[in-house]
């Protein structure tokens, strides 16, 4: 599922969702998906918005970057990007320092900022000076464009919005299609878990009992 739209939610604020895949086909399709995403980012926007009319926060504007929480520990973090998201006018311009903070974390293990103010000889050059990042349930969320404490918020609520999002919309598969063994509509389970060239290659034999 790769794609950009923009957010169909109502919002103080407009914005621009760019979901690079859909890691639940089965159980949340595509455009169920997509509804589920803008609507956690629309309550970010709606959030923001607020907060800089009040004069709490210095920009109307942020960026995002969720990686997918269900790729292996193998592979490369910065090609594990699920959504990227930039929200109000600026949102653009801090997706890069979002990506950095979500990148960072997932390769050292340690929230962002823990980084930059106690570990800064575990960051090499071109990584990013300013904390923070959250993984939550191990979805790792960078944001950026308010203060540092006020981007760790945000994402905060954020990681926490979308995994209930999705939790529930998993839930609700598993009602609607019964009792199984695997997360697939053919309860089946997946090609890495049967390959038939390593189930063909398997003798057979008779165990005898002493």
């Amino acid at each position: 599922m790769k794609g950009v739209a923009r957010m169909e939610q109502k919002a103080l604020l407009r914005g621009n969702i760019h979901i690079i895949l859909n890691p639940y086909v089965d159980m949340i399709p595509h455009e169920d998906f997509f509804k589920l995403v803008a609507g956690a980012i629309a309550a970010r926007a709606d959030d923001i918005a607020r907060r800089f009319v009040a004069g709490e926060y210095p920009r109307n504007s942020m960026g995002f970057v969720v990686l997918d929480r269900t790729a292996p520990l193998w592979k490369p973090s910065d090609k594990c990007v699920l959504i990227v998201a930039a929200i109000g006018d600026e949102g653009k311009d801090f997706v890069s320092n979002a990506m950095a903070k979500a990148v960072e974390h997932r390769d050292h293990g340690v929230d962002c900022g823990i980084l930059v103010y106690t570990q800064k000889g575990r960051l090499a050059e071109g990584d990013f000076r300013y904390g923070f990042s959250v993984c939550i349930d191990g979805l790792y969320v960078g944001g950026s464009a308010q203060s540092e404490l006020q981007d760790r918020y945000q994402c905060t609520l954020l990681a926490a919005d979308i995994n209930y999002r999705v939790d529930g919309a998993i839930k609700a598969w598993e009602e609607k299609t019964g009792p199984g063994r695997w997360y697939s509509n053919e309860n089946l389970p997946g090609k890495r878990y049967a390959d038939p060239l390593a189930l063909a290659a398997m003798k057979s034999f008779d165990l005898v009992m002493p």
